[in-house]
């Protein structure tokens, strides 16, 4: 993930700068080897690893100086804030945690406040550390070659110090902003995961405890449904004896009804099974639905009511209905509706988003399917989930 700044004039002038600052320091670096190189009359290894070394230390220097810090700034007051309430405060440019930076604040004030008190002592070490570099590489401990070795260490501690700077300000900045933003959304991927799980585990507990289903378009209510309407027909082997057949009802026969195609679409498991786009009239039957926003217009649930009812009015619908729903909605996610004695087998449920629904009737010969995505009407927070 790259993050690039906004489009400021003066920004992308220093970012120019700096990189080209940045590379200049490179190539004196390797400027620099070549002349060591050169010039090591005893140990040319010796030399550039001494080089190495020296810009190492700066780099690690310039590495401490250059971590971004957390500025903390005074915003405007927000508006209806009173005037005397302090302002709000506001942390850039990054957020997460700011254990690196603080490490590297209290290292630089050490080395800072070290090197004020111990001025002296360090030019000390330092002209010793020369005559040695003189004396392993350029073959004079004491003369021109401990000068090269004083020079040698400014030089490319000196240049490794910007070069660190420069790469700290330029690139760990930019790649610390994009990893604290990449795990804000990760995580906020997650709590919109985890909220809509919760959301959907809601409404089907809302579902299975029959506060939903109804017959007869009744809305949802904190009573139980009528034992005809809006129950899941399973089996009936805890209330029979051991070895008896249940009684051939129709809801015991419409339990059995199941769709002759296979679930092929795992997110939408009925869709295509009952006959695909266009399914929702067959053989004078018409599944239809209606859905609104459960208690407002910015409500996470939506009430939808389902309904098979006959288009032909000399066969009205008797038979009942088989509802197959989404499988988030198990173990309803196949319901028995039988009509009511207006002709429909009405079925209401508290739902998060669309889904196809299918439902079977007459006996197992009228399928019919019904894609909520491209429900007429729906409110569109509701179809686009």
């Amino acid at each position: 993930m790259k993050i690039k700044p906004t489009a400021n004039p003066a920004e992308e002038r220093f970012e120019t700068i700096t990189s080209r600052a940045l590379n200049f320091t490179v190539v004196l670096l390797l400027l620099g080897l070549l002349v060591v190189a050169g010039a090591a009359e005893k140990s040319v290894a010796g030399g550039v690893l001494a080089a190495g070394a020296a810009a190492m230390a700066g780099a690690l220097l310039g590495l401490l100086f250059g971590i971004p810090k957390t500025a903390t700034v005074e915003s405007l007051p927000a508006a209806g804030q009173a005037a005397g309430q302090a302002p709000a405060v506001t942390q850039v440019p990054r957020p997460g945690n700011t254990g690196l930076e603080q490490v590297a604040d209290w290292l630089t004030k050490l080395l800072l406040g070290a090197g004020l008190t111990q001025i002296g002592p360090i030019g000390q070490h330092l002209w010793r550390l020369s005559e040695y570099i003189g004396g392993a590489v350029f073959g004079d401990g004491d003369g021109a070659g401990r000068v090269l070795g004083l020079a040698l260490v400014i030089f490319f501690g000196g240049a490794g110090f910007i070069g660190g700077w420069l790469a700290t300000k330029l690139r760990l900045a930019e790649a610390l902003l994009s990893a604290d933003l990449t795990l804000q959304k990760l995580l906020e991927a997650a709590r919109q995961a985890g909220r809509q799980e919760g959301i959907e585990r809601a409404a089907s507990e809302i579902n299975s405890a029959g506060l939903a289903g109804s017959a007869g378009g009744t809305p949802p209510a904190a009573l139980p449904p009528p034992p005809e309407a809006g129950l899941r027909v399973t089996s009936d082997e805890a209330t029979r004896e051991p070895g008896v057949k249940p009684p051939p009802t129709p809801r015991n026969e419409a339990a059995r009804w199941e769709p002759p195609t296979r679930i092929t679409r795992p997110n939408d498991p009925q869709k295509n099974r009952f006959g695909g786009p266009g399914a929702e009239e067959a053989n004078g039957r018409r599944l239809v639905a209606s859905v609104r926003p459960l208690g407002g217009g910015d409500s996470e649930l939506f009430s939808l009511e389902l309904a098979v009812e006959s288009t032909d009015s000399a066969r009205p619908l008797r038979d009942p209905v088989k509802f197959f729903l989404h499988d988030s909605f198990k173990p309803n996610d196949t319901l028995v509706v039988l009509p009511d004695a207006g002709g429909q087998a009405v079925l209401s449920l508290i739902v998060w988003g669309a889904f196809t629904v299918g439902a079977i009737t007459d006996g197992g010969k009228t399928l019919l399917e019904l894609d909520l995505e491209f429900l007429e009407g729906a409110p569109e927070k509701f179809r686009s989930r």
